[in-house]
């Protein structure tokens, strides 16, 4: 265990809550006049910047950090190592939570009902 990889992922859980919370990025009055706002460019352009400030600020620095301070490596060789997942790994990310709130919003109306 290692307490530094919790901090990350509680930032990481802060980035997402703030990018992806809509009614902190408009009003209901901003919606109707902007449907960009509410649509699935909107959603996907949202989910893209939320996920390149955490692949930029978590992944590749605060986790490089931990990593070379855990295991006594040059933060160096950590980080260089790391930008090559994180570039795969970024579109794979994007794509896929895209998706999975894509189908979340379709099940969330049934919710509502019970």
């Amino acid at each position: 265990y290692f307490p530094g990889f919790t901090i990350s992922n509680a930032i990481i859980g802060m980035i997402y809550g703030g990018f992806l919370w809509q009614r902190r990025w408009c009003s209901d009055k901003m919606r109707e006049q902007h449907p960009m706002l509410a649509s699935d460019r909107g959603l996907f352009a949202r989910i893209a910047l939320s996920h390149l400030v955490k692949t930029l600020f978590v992944s590749l620095l605060l986790n490089c950090v931990w990593l070379s301070f855990f295991y006594g490596m040059p933060f160096k060789a950590v980080i260089i190592g790391s930008i090559p997942k994180e570039a795969i790994n970024f579109p794979i990310e994007v794509t896929l939570i895209f998706t999975v709130l894509k189908i979340i919003k379709k099940i969330k109306p049934m919710e509502r009902q019970i």
